[in-house]
């Protein structure tokens, strides 16, 4: 009976070398899960600084989807950011061309589409801040000083060093701050928005909820709102009354990022099975975890539990834990976890008294040629492999 189960074992891992695909170049999808101590900016901070990191180590990938990667932040990416971040590239070719009747279109669409998530939440100064200088350039060069002094005005109003990267001393110093409400008539503005109480921004400043009315200086601005429930919009108007309706947010992650913040908020403690979950849910295998003490934890999902595969103290070592890990899951049909063979100990002392009473087992010499032919048929499987361009290798360690 063993000597028959030894022969399956050994015909199957033979069998298994054979058909062995081989390894495809693409990485291993990794999701970072932020966890750990501090508010929502400095885990945004931590989270963009380990991604970075990640991109550099070979053969490791993020999640392609940019709401996935905020939802697993336990973060909502609205659906405008993805847009905006698509015509501010777009504006960017553009100008490198040059051609700035396109960049200037493209920037335009950038700035309504981020201005809509900067209300949802977005941290997005920065982009707005790129776009609008695409705008001050595109306008100078053709000389619409108004145009361009209400890029600089918008600048200035998200912040950041003067003059902003990518435009020089001359062009700066043409558009001194100015106070742009002196001797400008101002206008009531009466916003509301379906649904209501949404967060309205005007020209990139909070101004409350709707519905609201409030004083602005005339001319055209630009206002954004962004619904409680998810959804923003945003547009450019120079009179109202406006009233804004607001399509609804689709949030395909909308539950992982629940779950996720909930670990935050410590309100549900997190576990190996919720994990497990929760990586299902995203169709991911791996994960790093930054723990509630901000350390880098390493997972892989397996089946309905996760799995912690170690403590890593940067990228290098989280890759390395993750391609160990699918290096064991990849093999041939053997898990790490499970011994190759069991015997039960009757069977162990039947076989014992058998070779007593007979010597050695004729069987065996079969046995174990079974096994050296099984090995050695995957040996020839590997040397065939390492001759072609895609290379597996494999140690039989025979003690």
């Amino acid at each position: 009976m063993v000597a028959e189960q030894v022969l399956r074992k050994a015909v199957a891992v033979g069998i298994l070398l054979a058909a062995l695909p081989a390894r495809a170049e693409r990485g291993v999808t990794v999701g970072v899960i932020d966890v750990g101590p501090g508010d929502r900016a400095a885990r945004r901070a931590r989270r963009a600084g380990l991604e970075k990191a990640l991109d550099g180590v070979q053969g490791i990938e993020r999640p392609g989807d940019p709401a996935l990667r905020a939802a697993l932040a336990g973060e909502r990416s609205p659906a405008q950011l993805d847009a905006g971040r698509r015509s501010l590239e777009a504006a960017r070719v553009a100008f490198g061309k040059p051609d700035c009747p396109a960049a200037e279109r493209e920037a335009a669409a950038a700035v309504l589409s981020l201005a809509a998530a900067e209300a949802a939440g977005g941290d997005v100064a920065g982009e707005l801040r790129q776009a609008y200088v695409f705008a001050l350039l595109c306008a100078d060069q053709r000389g619409d000083q108004a145009s361009a002094r209400a890029a600089v005005n918008a600048i200035r109003t998200l912040g950041g060093p003067e003059p902003p990267e990518g435009v020089g001393d001359p062009v700066w110093s043409r558009y001194p701050a100015v106070d742009v409400t002196a001797g400008v008539r101002h206008v009531q503005l009466d916003v509301t928005t379906q649904p209501q109480g949404a967060a309205v921004w005007i020209d990139h400043a909070p101004a409350g909820k709707a519905p609201l009315s409030l004083d602005v200086t005339e001319g055209e601005h630009l206002v954004a709102a962004a619904a409680p429930s998810g959804g923003a919009v945003a547009v450019r108007v120079a009179k109202g009354p406006l009233a804004l309706s607001i399509p609804a947010e689709r949030a395909p992650w909308r539950k992982i990022e629940s779950r996720v913040r909930s670990w935050q908020s410590r309100a549900v403690r997190r576990d190996a099975k919720g994990l497990a979950a929760l990586l299902a849910s995203a169709r991911l295998g791996y994960a790093v975890v930054i723990d509630e003490r901000g350390r880098f934890t390493v997972w892989q999902r397996r089946g309905p539990v996760a799995r912690q595969l170690g403590t890593a103290p940067d990228a290098l070592g989280i890759g390395a834990l993750v391609q160990a890990a699918e290096q064991r899951r990849t093999s041939p049909g053997i898990d790490p976890d499970r011994p190759l063979m069991r015997e039960t100990p009757e069977e162990r002392a039947a076989y014992q008294s058998k070779k007593k009473g007979s010597g050695p087992s004729k069987q065996e010499w079969w046995v174990y040629a079974a096994i050296v032919g099984a090995v050695a048929l995957g040996a020839g499987v590997v040397l065939a492999n390492d001759l072609a361009d895609d290379h597996q290798k494999f140690e039989v360690t025979i003690p």
